[in-house]
């Protein structure tokens, strides 16, 4: 029989009182599956601009665009800037984005957030001032809770006019969390 992934409360009901020895050894490693980490990781090969101008207006959230490598995938699938939750428990996921990020016009605030399905995660807005085509550093996390076929996405918007940006690099992190 295959290693089953388990929610905490079946656990908790299987695992309660172990007496009469009914604890079987296939019990035992779904104990195990359920407790090895949900894990996800993509970074950013090749940069490309995220277009922020029209239809969008100043402060329209976009997904962030470029060429993007996955590793270290368990229970997450990565296609096109996008971690798949494949486990079958739903897990509490601690997202983490650390990017670097270049404006073509200087004095823009640039906002970055995590999405969860294509919704923003409003709790992990992070704002940055750029300078006139420097290279800066933004950097975000988010706490979302993902069930089977959720995914999260790397957001960003200019705040103040169309101009767009290039996210040169950026690292994209998921963790899986029992519970």
């Amino acid at each position: 029989m295959a290693d089953t992934q388990r929610t905490i409360a079946e656990l908790k009901a299987l695992l309660a009182d172990n007496c009469a020895g009914e604890i079987s050894p296939q019990d035992l490693r779904d104990l195990v599956e359920t407790f090895d980490t949900s894990a996800g990781m993509y970074y950013i090969t090749t940069p490309a601009v995220t277009d922020l101008g029209s239809p969008l207006s100043p402060g329209d959230y976009t997904k962030v665009l470029g060429t993007t490598t996955a590793i270290a995938l368990k229970r997450f699938t990565h296609s096109n800037n996008r971690l798949t939750y494949t486990g079958a428990a739903t897990v509490n996921v601690l997202v983490q984005v650390v990017t670097s990020v270049r404006c073509q016009f200087g004095g823009r605030e640039i906002g970055m957030k995590v999405a969860k399905n294509g919704v923003v995660v409003d709790h992990s807005e992070i704002l940055r001032d750029t300078g006139n085509n420097t290279l800066g550093a933004v950097s975000t996390m988010a706490m979302v809770t993902l069930a089977n076929g959720d995914y999260i996405e790397v957001f960003t918007a200019n705040n103040d006019d169309d101009k767009d940006v290039t996210y040169e690099k950026m690292v994209v992190r998921a963790v899986g969390l029992p519970g």
